[in-house]
């Protein structure tokens, strides 16, 4: 659920008035519905921030967010790697770090502490990459900071490509099968707070690389935005659902995660042009489609 959008139909006197109500009203449906919800997410564009003035805008906005967390009844936040393209952000790592320090110090005073995931996307600006996003959280060396592993961002970058014919590198799966033994001998599973599970749609249309004078056809093409990220953010889909197009090998990378040793939360992180359709069945459906897809992966990777 998004608690920005859900929070504009509540009364309240102050945007943030607004945003503990929903929290509270969300909480009290999971709660209803016996759902345990592990984690509020994401945050955006916070590490790397240049101005000062800016930066501590942000660090307050978060510390906020810790009782947005509370209220939801989670003790996790996430934070993906920046994707701002203008001057001022910086991937310089020891700003990125320093600003992650920041946060999880803050976020260990609460009671309960905050624990905080990083993820490197597929469309950050600097950390798009697993090995790069595993190498902040390694140097923020703070036991409330862990990984977010993501199958889509993964396989989105060794294995496909939106931007070419077929949707697929060249030498795609020889490039993630290299990855994945790299991930598993690297990353210990107790430091990935969290996995995430998702597909994505074969294009028929390619998008255009990021500056392309010529641009795409493709319904889904943004000029300016990132062709990975308007990819994600229209055309997810849930593991095995070849029928509608997914055809990344998410079980192969799905696999890896389990032999790192990972045991915790599995999400399965689904968004896409469906669900802003105002059609009152397509929670239901999405709901049934992700219960089919895990019942699946749990049979073939004896889960």
């Amino acid at each position: 659920m998004c608690l920005e959008s859900f929070s504009l139909t509540l009364p309240g006197e102050t945007p943030r008035d607004k945003l503990r109500e929903a929290a509270r009203q969300t909480k009290a449906l999971a709660d209803g519905l016996g759902l345990t919800i592990f984690v509020l997410q994401p945050i955006l564009n916070y590490d790397g921030i240049v101005d000062p003035k800016e930066h501590a805008e942000r660090v307050e906005e978060l510390v906020f967010r810790f009782e947005l967390c509370k209220l939801l009844g989670t003790d996790m936040m996430q934070i993906p790697a920046n994707f701002r393209l203008d001057e001022g952000v910086t991937g310089d790592d020891a700003k990125v770090v320093a600003d992650i320090q920041e946060i999880a110090d803050l976020g260990a005073l609460e009671s309960p502490p905050i624990r905080l995931v990083y993820e490197a996307m597929l469309w950050s600006t600097t950390n798009y990459t697993w090995q790069q996003g595993w190498k902040i959280v390694q140097l923020v060396n703070r036991p409330n900071v862990g990984a977010v592993l993501d199958a889509f961002h993964i396989a989105g970058f060794e294995y496909a490509d939106p931007t070419a014919p077929g949707g697929v590198r060249p030498d795609g799966a020889e490039r993630l099968k290299k990855s994945l033994e790299e991930l598993v001998k690297t990353v210990p599973g107790d430091r990935v707070f969290y996995i995430q599970l998702v597909d994505a749609e074969r294009l028929e249309v390619p998008l255009a690389p990021l500056g392309a004078e010529e641009g795409s056809e493709s319904p889904y093409y943004v000029k300016g935005q990132q062709p990975g990220m308007s990819w994600s953010r229209n055309c997810r889909l849930f593991p095995y659902e070849t029928e509608r197009g997914a055809y990344m090998p998410v079980e192969q990378v799905c696999k890896a995660f389990v032999e790192t040793g990972f045991k915790g939360w599995v999400s399965f992180e689904l968004f896409n042009r469906f669900m802003s359709v105002p059609n009152a069945g397509i929670p239901k459906e999405h709901a049934e489609r992700g219960w089919k897809s895990w019942k699946t992966l749990e049979k073939n990777l004896g889960l």
